[in-house]
């Protein structure tokens, strides 16, 4: 409707149509609308008038709005809004502009009181169990029949298709008989049960291997769908039962190497020593004696160094970097107030200096506002010539977007995050000989995983590097001088 309205008015206006463009992007936000700014751009440049069909075509929101004023009185280009055979150019009265404004603030608030409705409309419908989006491959979103035996615009239910509970059950029976993926989707095709319209999507080298696994794990062809993060009951007819949903996630799972090998506390990822007299990773070897366990590690001696090998006792390894790293890392509770309180002193101060940057960018962002506006006027008044404005311009744009850089990055460093963070690990360094005391032998690695890195064995020692953040916090602990700086104190804790 909107290409025909365009044509006609072009035709009727004696206007040459040089193109039509079409795209498909939100005009309520001016930064997301990418290819209609390319689209002013090109307007501007060759000198080409743009025609909308209806006011919202051009602009929901009053960014784009004053853009496109500017834009239009620099004589760079006329808007023609075709359903209301209104052109708007540079020597259109100010009642024209009037409208222009009144259409685009109406356009606006339409917009958000539509959001906030069909969000409210959505959700509820969620709520009574009924997906209120496009429903996934095999369902179809069924319309209400009105008195007159017609279909209602608005309404509907969510309905399983005779062809979508064929292809869709069938995939599962043909999963259950440990068929691949790959197969599943060249036996649907040889059957016959996907529809012409979606045959694309099964053919292929996979044969919509990857489609097939995707639907397969798609809890909504079991009843059940997300909305907004919460989960619901659908109210749709089910393609599988609970009981045939949980055995078709089974299939394909492989069985992990922890299942076929017991492993240690110190040979799993996250906490695995290695040698530190040849880098090769520590193995865990365990060894037996009629029903006794005894836990043993020796460096795998991959490249030749060791003549003779040496096995360490897990408990002893624990015991070793339990009684170590609480020493390095446990913070007297009046010490760790005294740096808590130091840490907020200094995050005031920097958090008052970034205040002050912030500022400075948008008082500068708006000076480049006033810039801006001020070339628009030199381009209407014949000061400037449009190479020129448009080079400024692009100058003008590439000032704006590095104090937005910087402005993001002065509001990220001044919400204060790093500095929870830093009280957290105050916290644990505090309350870790407490807290030790209380674990089991695996929360105990967990937690050793979380103080050190790059734990090595040599020979029956255990070496270990503490994590930045505690191994600052330990010398701090260690020097009397720790508040000689206090930005040196304070910084390190944020890496």
């Amino acid at each position: 409707m909107q290409r025909e309205g365009i044509s006609s008015y072009a035709a009727r206006n004696g206007l040459e149509l040089v193109d039509i463009v079409e795209f498909h992007e939100s005009a309520k936000d001016s930064e997301h609308r990418t290819q209609f700014h390319a689209l002013l751009g090109r307007a501007s440049a060759e000198q080409l008038d743009v025609v909308v069909w209806m006011w919202d075509r051009a602009t929901r929101n009053l960014t784009d709005q004053e853009r496109i004023e500017k834009l239009v009185m620099a004589g760079l280009f006329n808007l023609h809004v075709a359903s209301e055979q209104r052109v708007l150019s540079k020597d259109s009265a100010d009642s024209d502009w009037m409208v222009a404004d009144f259409n685009a603030v109406s356009s606006k608030q339409y917009l958000r009181v539509l959001t906030t409705r069909v969000n409210d409309a959505m959700g509820a419908k969620a709520a009574g169990g009924w997906f209120p989006a496009k429903p996934p491959l095999g369902y179809i979103n069924q319309k209400e029949i009105g008195p007159n035996g017609q279909p209602k615009d608005r309404g509907g239910t969510i309905a399983l298709t005779d062809w979508g509970r064929r292809l869709i059950g069938r995939m599962g029976e043909l999963r259950l008989q440990n068929f691949s993926l790959k197969e599943v989707g060249a036996c649907l095709l040889s059957e016959r049960l996907v529809p012409d319209i979606h045959t694309t999507k099964f053919r292929g080298p996979r044969s919509g291997a990857a489609l097939i696994d995707a639907i397969l794990k798609n809890p909504f062809y079991m009843g059940r769908f997300c909305w907004q993060g919460v989960w619901y009951d659908g109210k749709h007819e089910p393609v599988f039962t609970q009981q045939q949903w949980d055995s078709i996630q089974q299939v394909g799972k492989r069985t992990t190497y922890r299942s076929h090998k017991r492993e240690g506390l110190f040979s799993g990822p996250g906490m695995r020593l290695t040698c530190a007299k040849c880098g090769c990773v520590v193995t865990y070897a365990p060894k037996y004696k009629g029903d006794r366990e005894y836990r043993f590690y020796h460096c795998a001696n991959g490249k030749g160094a060791h003549d003779v090998q040496v096995n360490v006792k897990e408990e002893a390894i624990l015991e070793a970097l339990g009684e170590s790293v609480l020493e390095s890392v446990y913070v007297p509770p009046e010490r760790a107030d005294e740096l808590c309180r130091s840490l907020n002193q200094a995050h005031y101060v920097a958090q008052a200096l970034k205040d002050q940057e912030a500022a400075r960018c948008r008082s500068q962002l708006a000076d480049l506002d006033v810039k801006g506006d001020r070339l628009c006027d030199h381009l209407t008044a014949g000061v400037l010539d449009v190479e020129t404005f448009r080079r400024q311009q692009s100058r003008l744009g590439d000032e704006r977007r590095d104090l937005f850089d910087r402005l993001q990055v002065a509001q990220r460093q001044i919400d204060g995050a790093y500095l929870v963070t830093a009280q957290r690990v105050l916290e644990l360094a505090k309350n870790v000989r407490n807290q030790w005391e209380t674990l089991s032998c695996e929360q105990k690695r967990d937690l050793l995983a979380e103080l050190l890195e790059n734990p090595q064995l040599d020979g029956t020692t255990v070496r270990y590097d503490l994590k930045k953040p505690f191994l600052v916090l330990s010398e701090m602990r260690e020097s009397e001088e720790w508040r000689a700086r206090e930005d040196s104190n304070f910084w390190p804790l944020d890496s």
